[in-house]
């Protein structure tokens, strides 16, 4: 097919020398109008011009000898089927659409192809070549929803048309069609649906080009997009720098008794600027405007920190982004500052946390209105032996953990609570990582999204309650290394930060945060079997600063399971330290009950132990009196019941 003729809408040779108009009838192609096209006839080093953006920051896509070439890497172990990655048209946003492209491809068995009616991060319809099919397909933050399919095969190294025309609303009517490039086009769509569904797309998005990985032989792909275009009934729209998520992060206190907060957030398309609306009052009829401090063009993340702020105040605040004059405007969000001494203090927290189930915890937590949430790590999952991330990249993992902050349930937590993100071995791209096995893309990556700024170990004060946040990975020694008092999970460095931070810390309850469970199932490598002696160690000290009038807890994760363990004092009878390990927290192989989890060195509480269980923590502590006590819950993610009795301890 010449591409200038398919550029102009102009009709295609058939090697017999037959003519057949390449788009709709005559009387449809009258009805609709060129929108867009592009035959990529120019050279760039990065990227397809300025009309087109990837949300893969790091993506290997140029313009070569007048074709525009998309690459990706064989893919990570265990990568998930539905890691799409697309490739955007921006500022001609339609919703009756129809698409045509010309592709070529390296690996015959990988997903090519168009979307439209992408509105919200990666969410849209879309119809790609998949080897042996054409599908139709409807994507969202956590999969792929097929439906319809008809037979096509493809062949390495020659050139095919595609095309998708979506209309309707109440239902969403698609069709699709597919043809190699020097045959004539076919007069039938190859299939059609109907999209009926509550959650079907009935406005106007971006359209552009999809490319996967093959799910049979997991090949790298290089595919060579040839020519695009599209025509509608509408009239095009600027793309709307609508937001994936926004969310307060960490909270640090001054020396004023005042505090700071950083708040983050990302825009699903490039924004020429984004600030945020900041007030005390939840009506918004008085706001100050904050710039963003830090904002990335490439991955479109923003942050900025809200400073001189008084204790226990709520705090009301919103995005506000403008991309070629349109403005969108995030949801409006809360956090509470960290109260007066004395007061009422909650937080939820749990950890490993896979992508592709449904978030009931957050639900459930988000009703108990925590003033802040911990995540202890394994966030998504993104190296792991089933679901993970595309490759080992920093944008694909920044895309996992995208998909988790968007998710509707997660968004629950985020409109009242703060929400602190800690790193576990998934995180930092495998499996019992440590400081020479770290992946250092997943560091840089991990500190452009979070709310940490960039630190690896540090403390949060709420009121009464002091938490040391801490990292089991990143300055650890090899875990299969023999153990011994040189041998440190937690690193020299950080270890003393955390003894002296303990040490000169006021507040009557120190907690201490740790993605590996200090004691639990199993022995696989952690706290409790490669790092015995530095357990002891800390141990050790922690009891030397429980005293009368102050308590020590552990909160913990990656067990998958929930339980509390009890570690003596030195001193028969003085009261034991607690740790909460919430570990399984909307894990695809957890039940709402869970198992039995036993201990024979009877460390674990009998009436407060179960893995694989569905569930997530919860610590109350109530306002200060002669009673005051902390209240440490385990709560199912399904029916918001108590999994075992609560433990109270007085304080």
């Amino acid at each position: 097919m010449d591409r200038r003729n398919f550029l102009q809408g102009g009709v295609a040779a058939t090697a017999a020398g037959l003519a057949s108009g390449l788009f709709a009838s005559r009387s449809a192609a009258a009805a609709r109008t060129l929108v867009y096209a592009d035959g990529f006839g120019r050279s760039e080093l990065r990227g397809w011009g300025e009309a087109w953006f990837s949300p893969r920051q790091d993506a290997y896509w140029s313009m070569r000898l007048g074709q525009a070439l998309y690459e990706l890497p064989r893919p990570q172990h265990g990568a998930a089927d539905f890691s799409p990655n697309p490739v955007l048209l921006l500022d001609h946003d339609v919703g009756d659409v129809e698409i045509t492209a010309m592709f070529s491809m390296d690996n015959r068995r990988a997903r090519v192809g168009i979307c439209g009616r992408t509105s919200t991060y990666d969410d849209g319809y879309t119809a790609y070549f998949d080897g042996a099919n054409i599908q139709i397909s409807r994507y969202t933050l956590r999969g792929e929803r097929k439906l319809a399919e008809a037979p096509f095969l493809t062949t390495r190294g020659v050139i095919y048309m595609i095309r998708l025309r979506i209309s309707g609303k109440n239902p969403v009517r698609l069709k699709a069609k597919a043809w190699r490039a020097d045959a004539p086009e076919p007069r039938r769509w190859t299939t059609t649906v109907i999209d009926s569904a509550p959650d079907r797309v009935k406005g106007s998005g971006s359209t552009g080009c999809l490319f996967m990985h093959d799910k049979i032989y997991r090949r790298p792909l290089r595919v060579w997009a040839h020519a695009f275009r599209i025509t509608s009934l509408e009239s095009p729209a600027v793309t709307p720098p609508a937001m994936a998520f926004q969310f307060s992060g960490r909270t640090e206190a001054r020396a004023d008794n005042k505090h700071r907060t950083l708040l983050v957030c990302r825009s699903n398309a490039p924004a020429d600027s984004v600030d945020f609306q900041v007030s005390t009052d939840a009506g918004f009829s008085e706001y100050v405007i904050v710039p963003a401090q830090e904002h990335s063009a490439d991955s479109c993340i923003a942050k900025t920190w809200l400073d001189d702020l008084e204790p226990g105040s709520t705090v009301f605040w919103r995005t506000q982004a403008i991309r070629k004059d349109v403005v969108a405007f995030g949801p409006l969000r809360s956090f509470r500052t960290p109260p007066p001494s004395g007061s009422r203090i909650s937080f939820a927290f749990g950890s490993c946390t896979n992508l592709w189930v449904s978030h009931n915890s957050f639900v459930q937590a988000a009703e108990l209105d925590p003033d802040f949430y911990a995540h202890l790590g394994d966030f998504g999952y993104p190296a792991t032996w089933n679901g993970s991330a595309m490759a080992a990249r920093g944008d694909w993992y920044q895309d996992r953990w995208t998909r988790m902050l968007a998710a509707p349930e997660m968004g629950l937590v985020h409109d009242r609570a703060s929400f602190v993100m800690m790193q576990d071995d998934h995180d930092y791209g495998g499996n019992n990582t440590w400081s020479q096995t770290v992946k250092p893309f997943s560091v840089t990556a991990w500190d452009e999204i979070s709310g940490n700024d960039g630190a690896r170990w540090f403390d949060l004060r709420y009121g009464d309650l002091h938490a040391f946040v801490t990292d089991t990975h990143v300055a650890s020694d090899d875990p299969a290394a023999p153990d011994g008092p040189d041998h440190s999970c937690l690193g020299s460095r950080q270890k003393a930060w955390l003894k002296e931070a303990m040490a000169a810390s006021d507040a009557p309850i120190l907690a201490v945060f740790s993605t590996r469970p200090f004691w639990g199932a199993g022995s696989g490598p952690g706290w409790k079997s490669s790092f015995a002696h530095e357990r002891e160690e800390l141990f050790a000290h922690f009891h030397s600063l429980q005293v009368p009038g102050r308590r020590i807890i552990a909160l913990t994760g990656d067990a998958h399971a929930q339980f509390i363990s009890r570690h003596p004092a030195p001193e028969q009878d003085d009261e034991p330290i607690y740790e909460f390990c919430s570990s399984g927290t909307d894990r695809g192989d957890t039940t709402t009950l869970g198992q039995p989890l036993g201990d024979s060195a009877g460390r674990l509480d009998p009436l407060r132990a179960r893995k694989l269980a569905h569930a997530f923590g919860y610590v109350e502590i109530a306002e200060g009196g002669p009673t005051r006590l902390m209240r440490l819950r385990c709560i199912s993610s399904e029916t918001g019941a108590d999994l075992w009795p609560p433990l109270e301890l007085p304080l």
